[in-house]
């Protein structure tokens, strides 16, 4: 399980890991073990989030007059 593996490094390596917050969230929601953290879920993955949405709006914005020539 994820919370015995917190103390170990590869633990904290897997914190940062944006899918692990979801796999545990599904996996308590499912057979009732595991541990459910709010705060990173929200704070990792809405940030994630937030960086993909900016990323992916400067990248448009520099190839949308060619966009769709391309396509």
């Amino acid at each position: 399980s994820f919370a015995a593996e917190k103390s170990s490094l590869m633990g904290k390596c897997l914190e940062f890991n944006p899918l692990t917050n979801i796999f545990e969230a599904l996996r308590y929601s499912f057979f009732g073990t595991g541990m459910v953290d709010y705060q990173s879920l929200f704070i990792i993955n809405g940030g994630l989030g937030l960086i993909l949405l900016l990323l992916a709006i400067l990248v448009f914005n520099k190839v949308e007059k060619n966009f769709m020539d391309i396509i």
